[in-house]
């Protein structure tokens, strides 16, 4: 890997506000990141007229949030784009610092997985970024969205780091996080190809006892809790959002 980095002083993320960290990253890494996404989402045969309309939703928005890397990697003023878009880059450019600092517990606690692991940081968002956008265009014969279930998935979602952070669970509390974990594993099991990954590397860094990688933890889940917060109010039932489901690449009205 390339020795030489983009930065000496913190990294900016948007507003001006330098982060904490003196850490950089390898030039190998942010090419990898820019030319990964740029490429994204990989293209597909498609079935119906339904379908490509999503991959090119999907592609405006990884256009988007190629064009606010590029800046932030060369230090200019990021570009005005979609908030969601804005803040899904930032959770990227976070849970690359994550994988940073965790690496080496990163590659300790899945010595003995028999699955692949990306080589590097770099190569190891890029593959979790590649299973974002492919999700975003899932290709399967049958697949439902349904805004409130997301809505209620999300909201929850943003509030759990605080949750847990309490002393003292009640009963209900737990039986919430649990069945939250459930339903996560399965959102991220039907919607994510690479899950896994992004939930090894969450959890090699949740068992560190690092103060360098439980520093980056709460500043990427900062990040997520935000990127929730407004992914949910999207969805808000006042917003009158439809749920439908997709047969084969039609789309249909929820029943």
């Amino acid at each position: 890997m390339v020795k030489s980095a983009i930065a000496t002083s913190p990294p900016q993320i948007s507003g001006g506000q330098p982060m904490k960290y003196g850490s950089t990253m390898q030039n190998t890494d942010y090419q990898l990141m820019l030319q990964t996404v740029d490429g994204l989402p990989p293209v597909v045969h498609f079935r119906t007229e339904f379908e490509y309309q999503i991959w090119v939703e999907t592609k405006e928005a990884y256009q988007d949030i190629h064009a606010y890397l590029k800046a932030y990697f060369s230090g200019q003023k990021v570009p005005s784009i979609p908030q969601e878009n804005k803040l899904l880059a930032q959770s990227y450019i976070e849970f690359y610092w994550l994988i940073q600092e965790a690496w080496e517990e990163i590659l300790e606690f899945t010595k003995s997985l028999k699955m692949y692991i990306p080589p590097s940081p770099g190569e190891y968002i890029c593959k979790v970024i590649e299973g974002n956008s492919i999700s975003s265009i899932s290709l399967t014969d049958y697949w439902e969205f349904k805004p409130r279930k997301l809505y209620e998935w999300s909201s929850f979602s943003s509030k759990l780091p605080l949750l847990r952070a309490k002393p003292n669970l009640t009963k209900k509390e737990e039986l919430k996080i649990k069945q939250h974990e459930i339903e996560s594993r399965k959102i991220f099991s039907e919607f994510n190809r690479d899950w896994g990954l992004w939930y090894l590397a969450m959890l090699a860094a949740t068992l560190s006892k690092s103060p360098d990688v439980k520093e980056r933890l709460r500043s990427y889940d900062a990040t997520r809790r935000k990127l929730s917060s407004a992914y949910s109010a999207s969805l808000h039932p006042r917003k009158g959002v439809k749920g439908f489901s997709v047969v084969k690449g039609h789309r249909k009205a929820a029943s």
